[in-house]
């Protein structure tokens, strides 16, 4: 995936297009605001656009002599990242910093260690009813 944002994450910071829970567009029926807040409670879905150099890495410590040249520089981090751009992923409502870019899209700037979970393509939080996420019903 492209970033075609205008913004890049510096740091540990990643950028995420986040992805609309229900689309009013395509809807005939006009959808009150409070169904669209209860689809987005706690958990919001995006896509890993871009990664800051030092995402997915605990600390880098450096060391510099006496003339203040770097002679070490070590980086302790993750057994792995928790994500790569193009993944689907799954992170807290209200984490980050939330900017319309210039291409229209929401995207939210946060730490690497604000996304809670990588997600299927298959998976769907616009479900209001957590049954039918299940895939039960009421009869059931």
């Amino acid at each position: 995936m492209q970033n075609k944002s205008g913004i890049h994450p510096s740091g540990n910071r990643i950028l995420i297009a986040q992805e609309s829970v229900i689309d009013k567009q395509e809807s005939l029926i006009e959808i009150p605001d409070w169904v669209e807040q209860k689809a987005e409670q706690s958990q919001v879905v995006g896509i890993l656009v871009e990664i800051g150099p030092d995402a997915f890495k605990h600390s880098v410590t450096t060391r510099r002599n006496s003339t203040g040249a770097v002679t070490e520089v070590s980086e302790v981090g993750y057994s792995e990242p928790f994500a790569s751009v193009g993944d689907r992923v799954l992170f807290a409502k209200y984490s980050g910093l939330r900017f319309p870019s210039i291409d229209g899209q929401t995207y939210v700037l946060m730490n690497d260690e604000d996304i809670t979970a990588r997600v299927d393509e298959n998976f769907d939080v616009g479900v209001l009813d957590p049954r039918k996420r299940a895939g039960r019903t009421k009869d059931d």
